[in-house]
């Protein structure tokens, strides 16, 4: 891994090479997660916008429990903050057998649910974990990916703008 310094100044860590997730990640919780927020929006959902689902529910179970959902590491993006072993499921970069059981990728904009899935299926999900992901899927379903880009940038003051590379949320 290496540090890029940005045209601001700032030193950011290169995103080159994939990225093993870090020892306690609970990747089947972050899988399902992916999976309920699908089944939710009927199949199919935008993989930006899946990806902010997933930090937003991260971040409202911190509020709520004092705890981590997915003890995944926090970095901000150029498209704002992100849980990066989750990104890394969804990309296919890691852990690509248990995601396939849940979701596939369609070039690298879309995500769709696996034919067949049922919430029955999500059984590494806590009634805690679908609580919060119901309220942020209330509170966010109606926004594009873009929308919800956007309110990220804005509302999530944890978030350090980047133009590229990555910086650690703590």
């Amino acid at each position: 891994m290496s540090i890029v310094k940005t045209q601001s100044g700032s030193m950011n860590e290169d995103l080159s090479g994939p990225f093993e997730p870090i020892s306690g990640f609970d990747a089947n919780k972050a899988i399902q997660l992916c999976a309920l927020f699908l089944l939710r929006a009927g199949g199919r959902l935008a993989k930006l916008k899946l990806i902010k689902l997933l930090y937003l529910s991260e971040r409202e179970y911190l509020r709520l429990y004092q705890l981590p959902m997915l003890w995944d590491e926090y970095y901000s993006l150029q498209h704002g903050p992100v849980c990066s072993s989750a990104l890394d499921c969804i990309d296919k970069v890691c852990l690509t057998e248990m995601s396939d059981r849940f979701f596939v990728t369609h070039g690298k904009k879309d995500v769709h649910l696996v034919r067949g899935v049922v919430e029955q299926d999500l059984d590494c999900l806590s009634v805690a974990d679908i609580g919060v992901a119901e309220i942020v899927w209330a509170e966010h379903n109606g926004k594009t990916a873009s929308q919800i880009r956007a309110y990220t940038h804005t509302y999530c003051p944890e978030y350090t703008e980047v133009d590229r590379g990555r910086v650690r949320i703590s």
